[in-house]
């Protein structure tokens, strides 16, 4: 059974042909996608893009713009667009059209998907890549929310609501400079936090890790390089003062209970980690929200973008780093929480005669840039200067969407491979 009705898609596109408002209406709600017949998709995409562009809607433009698309005789012509606009029964019902072709547009992509998972089933196809493809195409079939108008008066109140409020703006990272700066990371950013190799982008992500679960936030980390055991070997040196080398080589000495007291501690604060070597941002995406469900997660860190397999077969690498930076911008949204996106640079700093890292350093893409609500860079001058205090370290804010650029300063302490306040 194919779910759609001829009469609502024809009734529809009557109302953006006949009523100026109603054509708002339509346009602000569906997409071409969301009909079923051929030609109504191309009377509609025709619709739209003269909608967009502000011009008027109406038989003469709207066949006039098919015909330079090719699209009007497949269509059916200026006569059956003629006969949509004499068929349409009232433009006062336009939210009853639209909503009838949402819902038959819903149905057929259940349909579509159920039939897919039960081919992918058949063909042998991992579990686990079924359930990663069922999560993220079960987005498109949610219905979409409608654009709503916010009087100033209720915006106003709400933000005086807000700033009145006791709660903190977001998670603080524990660094005083940081936090200072960007008042938390909020629900809903991508914080991009990026440096050169021997920077210390792992052992800072794992610092405000450890900083925001010692003040029982609940945080998600996804590590894409390391197996879990030597990540873990991380936090417990940071959190105990344990040297790595020491943990690493099980040499432990007189450091022993230190080590043990650090390790039982890291069992009761709220991180969990997740082994996401070869990962796609799906398979990434269909973990978080299964925590998520089943617990409540306020903050992912993932370590880091260029490890994780693109999804897409085409294009240039700009391309496929654009896509998934998308991806976990809209994943922040969805799961209303920051995510913390680790990410190299190239090569470029190498270069120059300051060190410093720039946003044109960005690796691979400008949508990474675009994309991030913050860009921090971590730069340690000793790194290229031995004559530089080994533990003097600075957070460069590069971007901040919502706040003043500028330079904090960190303290580096090698033996631990973390980052602290000066």
């Amino acid at each position: 059974m194919v779910h759609y009705s001829a009469a609502a898609e024809k009734s529809a596109l009557g109302c953006c042909l006949m009523s100026k408002e109603a054509c708002s209406r339509v346009c602000g709600s569906l997409i071409s996608g969301d009909f079923y017949e051929e030609a109504h998709q191309a009377i509609f995409s025709a619709i739209l893009s003269l909608y967009n562009e502000g011009t008027a809607v109406d038989l003469v433009t709207v066949s006039d713009r098919m015909e330079a698309a090719g699209s009007l005789d497949i269509a059916g012509g200026i006569e059956y667009l003629t006969d949509i606009a004499r068929f349409l029964p009232s433009d006062a019902h336009a939210n009853e059209y639209i909503a009838i072709i949402q819902d038959h547009s819903r149905r057929r992509k259940l349909s579509e998907l159920s039939q897919s998972i039960a081919a992918a089933l058949d063909a042998g196809e991992p579990t686990e890549s079924v359930l990663s493809a069922l999560t993220q195409t079960a987005v498109t079939v949610t219905p979409r929310k409608e654009r709503s108008i916010i009087a100033m008066d209720e915006a106003a109140s709400e933000l005086v609501d807000y700033i009145q409020s006791p709660d903190v703006p977001g998670l603080m990272t524990g660094f005083k400079g940081l936090d200072n700066r960007m008042g938390g990371l909020r629900p809903g950013e991508l914080i991009l936090l990026a440096g050169r190799p021997a920077m210390g982008k792992t052992a800072m992500a794992i610092s405000i890790a450890l900083n925001m679960a010692l003040n029982n936030h609940n945080i998600l980390f996804a590590e894409c390089e390391m197996p879990s055991r030597d990540l873990t070997a991380r936090f417990v040196s940071a959190l105990s003062t344990v040297p790595l080398v020491s943990i690493r080589n099980k040499q432990l000495g007189s450091e022993a209970d230190r080590f043990m007291n650090a390790a039982i501690r890291l069992t009761e604060l709220p991180v969990k980690l997740i082994d996401s070597s070869g990962w796609t941002v799906s398979q990434l995406r269909a973990a978080a929200m299964k925590e998520a469900a089943a617990d409540s997660v306020e903050a992912l860190i993932i370590d880091y973008l260029q490890l994780l397999t693109t999804e897409r077969k085409s294009g240039t690498t700009n391309d496929m780093v654009a896509d998934q930076t998308k991806r976990l911008k809209m994943l922040a949204r969805e799961l209303n929480i920051p995510i913390i996106l680790l990410s190299q640079l190239n090569r470029s700093v190498e270069s120059r005669e300051d060190k410093r890292p720039r946003l044109s350093d960005l690796r691979d893409s400008g949508a990474i840039e675009q994309d991030a609500d913050a860009v921090i860079f971590l730069y340690r001058g000793n790194v290229y200067d031995e004559q530089i205090p080994a533990d003097k370290a600075e957070a460069i804010v590069s971007k901040l969407r919502n706040g003043p650029i500028g330079t904090d300063y960190l303290r580096w302490r090698p033996a631990t491979a973390s980052y602290h306040n000066p």
